[in-house]
C-alpha cells in the first residue's frame, strides 16, 4: 500500500467517478483503476460498487475512507512539523504579490536584515488568491497581499493603502489628455499581469462596466517587463502608484474606476511561526506609518 494509492482512492471518493478523479489528479484513468485494484487486492475486499450516479463506497470502502483520511491528515501534519523545524534554522517562507509588494518589500527587508543579519526568507510570488490559499494550507508562514480579506482562520495587519494608475509613454497620443477614463483608454493596446491576479480582475471589471474588454497584447508577472513595455511605448499599462512615479518617460493617470485598496500582511491563526517569521512580522509592525 502506497501513499499515492491512498490519495487516488480518496480522489475517487470525492469525484464519484474514475474519469473525474484522473482529470483532477492529472493522470490517466488506467493509472487510477490500477491503484484501486491493487488496494482491493491487498485489503481483500471491494471498495466501490457502481450505481446510476457513479461509484459508491461499499461498507469496506467507507471504513477504509475514514482511516485513509485520518492517515493523510496525520501525514501532512508530520510533514508540516518537519518543514517548520527546518525553517526554524534556515528562515521562514513569505508570499508576495509581484507589483504591489515590490513597492514596500525592499524597504521592509532592509530594516529586517539590519536587525536579523543571519535570517533568511524563502519568497514565493503569486496572486492574492493563490497566496491566501497557501497561508490557509500552511504552505506559507506569512504573505503580503494587495487586498483586505475576511477569513476567520487568517489574521491580517494593514500596511498601507495603494492604487493602480494608468501609465503611458509621454509621446503617446493619449498623453494629451489632462484626465483619463476607461472609455478614453478604449481599444488602446495594453500590457497587464496574468489572469488570476486581483489587479487584472479589477481592470476587467472596470472595463466591463462600460461594455468594453481590455485589449491586452502581452501578459507577464515580471514587473520589469511591464515597465519596459510601457516605457518603450509598446502599450499602456497599470502600475502601482509609487512604481508609476519612478518612470521618467511615462505619464500616469488616476482613474476613478479603479478605487484605492489596502495592502496587508497575513498569517494563519495557530500556525507555528519560526523565530525569523515572528521577527519579520514585528518589523512590519514597527515600520507602520513609514510607507
Amino acid at each position: 500500500m502506497t501513499l499515492t494509492q491512498i490519495r487516488y482512492f480518496l480522489a475517487v471518493c470525492k469525484c464519484n467517478t474514475i474519469s473525474k478523479a484522473a482529470q483532477n489528479q492529472h493522470i490517466s484513468q488506467p493509472a487510477i483503476s490500477a491503484a484501486i485494484k491493487e488496494l482491493e487486492g491487498e485489503l481483500g475486499g471491494t471498495l466501490f460498487q457502481r450505481s446510476n450516479s457513479g461509484l459508491v463506497l461499499t461498507k469496506i470502502g467507507e471504513l477504509f475512507q475514514s482511516q485513509a483520511e485520518e492517515f493523510i491528515a496525520h501525514y501532512e501534519r508530520m510533514c508540516g512539523l518537519v518543514q517548520r523545524a527546518l525553517q526554524e534554522s534556515s528562515g521562514f517562507s513569505l508570499g508576495v504579490t509581484p507589483m504591489v509588494g515590490s513597492a514596500v518589500v525592499p524597504e521592509i527587508f532592509r530594516a529586517f536584515i539590519q536587525g536579523n543579519p543571519d535570517a533568511a526568507a524563502s519568497v514565493r510570488e503569486g496572486g492574492n488568491d493563490e497566496l491566501i490559499q497557501m497561508i490557509i494550507d500552511g504552505r506559507l508562514d506569512l504573505a503580503i497581499i494587495a487586498k483586505r480579506i475576511s477569513i476567520p482562520e487568517v489574521e491580517q495587519l494593514w500596511i498601507r493603502n495603494w492604487r493602480l494608475k494608468f501609465c503611458i509613454r509621454k509621446d503617446h497620443p493619449l498623453a494629451a489628455n489632462e484626465t483619463m477614463t476607461i472609455e478614453k483608454i478604449g481599444n488602446t493596446p495594453l500590457v497587464m499581469l496574468p489572469e488570476g491576479f486581483s489587479q487584472s480582475a479589477a481592470i476587467n471589471d472596470a472595463f466591463g462596466r462600460y461594455g468594453l474588454v481590455p485589449r491586452v497584447v502581452y501578459r507577464t508577472a515580471q514587473l520589469s517587463m511591464l515597465e519596459r513595455f510601457i516605457s518603450a511605448g509598446v502599450a499602456g499599462g497599470f502600475l502601482e502608484e509609487d512604481l508609476a512615479n519612478q518612470l521618467p518617460d511615462v505619464v500616469s493617470y488616476t482613474l476613478e474606476e479603479l478605487p484605492e485598496n489596502g495592502q496587508y500582511l497575513i498569517w494563519k491563526k495557530g500556525h507555528y511561526m519560526p523565530h525569523a517569521g515572528k521577527a519579520f512580522r514585528q518589523c512590519v509592525r514597527d515600520m507602520l506609518g513609514q510607507f
